[in-house]
């Protein structure tokens, strides 16, 4: 399961189809996670709307690509920038303007496994110190068994 959720919805699209954007981004949407998940390695925190606006020229190629909004990170920005500069389609008659928002956000904490906060020097000593105390429990019950296995009890009720 993926560590983030993208919202997808199509402004504008003129000439080109939805369903041609559509199926370039769901087709992409694996590399636009990893765009996300590159910047979130960096800035784990980082969520919101990002709108990405391109032309589509008449031979179907994707000119001119920004990114603006909250989360248009510049390491983001250009990932999806450059992804999304990419993209072909259909050729046209008309250009097309495409304004297309995303919305980035981690998934919750409890289906993101996060690494292991380290402990505090207190806690270490406190764990060695109970350590400490089975220890010697165990010891003075060996010493007291003159360090024979006493006998299991008798669990039958005879």
């Amino acid at each position: 399961m993926s560590r983030w959720l993208l919202l997808i919805s199509l402004l504008s699209v003129a000439a080109v189809s939805r369903d041609q954007v559509s199926r370039r981004i769901e087709a992409d949407q694996p590399l636009l996670q990893l765009c996300y998940e590159s910047v979130l390695a960096v800035d784990p925190e980082l969520e919101g709307r990002a709108l990405v606006r391109f032309d589509i020229g008449r031979d179907g190629r994707v000119a001119q690509v920004g990114v603006t909004g909250p989360a248009a990170d510049p390491a983001l920005t250009a990932c999806v920038a450059d992804l999304v500069g990419q993209w072909r389609f259909k050729p046209q008659d008309e250009p097309t303007t495409v304004e297309l928002p995303l919305r980035f956000r981690p998934k919750t904490a409890s289906a993101t496994p996060r690494p292991a906060e380290p402990m505090s020097p207190h806690t270490v000593l406190l764990l060695l110190a109970l350590l400490a105390i089975v220890l010697v429990m165990l010891l003075v019950r060996i010493a007291a068994t003159g360090g024979e296995h006493p006998d299991p009890p008798d669990r039958t009720g005879e």
